[in-house]
């Protein structure tokens, strides 16, 4: 029997890294992240110095030796269901996208301490999600659930600790 990963994919602001850091040691999580922002240069990411983190994160995740969380952005839908594809061979694997409205995504993370580019931030709460990548997951038979997180994120929490008991 194939270990599971639950793979969190949506826009900033979506809630990923709180429901994740609520339900996983943080051990167990690959966020693509630090591998994206290792990328910056001159105060932005460029599209293709993102893919390159992106690339960079998937090599990192197959060193690893326990894993049961990942989490990425809306960027490279076809690229990223790829990677999960070939992720299959190892685990069993269940995609959640999560939804959220612009307005709470952008409310959220102007909380956070973390400060975005604003254009490349704006680029990112109008991409079309999770059409794209519901499409992707289920061409290639990936188990995929959107999930919407525009209400508050504890209630999230609560119900994805039944999801993935």
């Amino acid at each position: 029997m194939k270990p599971k990963l639950f793979v969190f994919i949506g826009k900033p602001g979506a809630g990923k890294s709180t429901i994740i850091r609520k339900l996983f040691p943080r051990r167990e999580v690959v966020d693509v992240a630090p591998f994206v922002l290792k990328t910056k240069r001159r105060g932005a990411v460029s599209d293709s110095n993102s893919l390159r983190g992106y690339r960079n994160m998937y090599q990192e995740f197959w060193k690893k030796k326990t894993i049961r969380a990942l989490e990425i952005g809306t960027g490279f839908p076809a690229f990223n269901v790829r990677q999960l594809k070939k992720m299959t061979a190892k685990f069993d694997i269940t995609v959640f996208l999560l939804d959220v409205s612009s307005a709470i995504a952008l409310t959220r993370v102007k909380r956070r301490a973390t400060l975005f580019d604003t254009e490349a931030l704006q680029r990112r709460l109008t991409r079309r999600f999770p059409e794209k990548h519901k499409l992707f997951l289920d061409n290639i038979g990936l188990p995929n659930r959107v999930i919407q997180t525009d209400r508050p994120l504890s209630i999230t929490i609560q119900a994805f600790k039944k999801m993935i008991a």
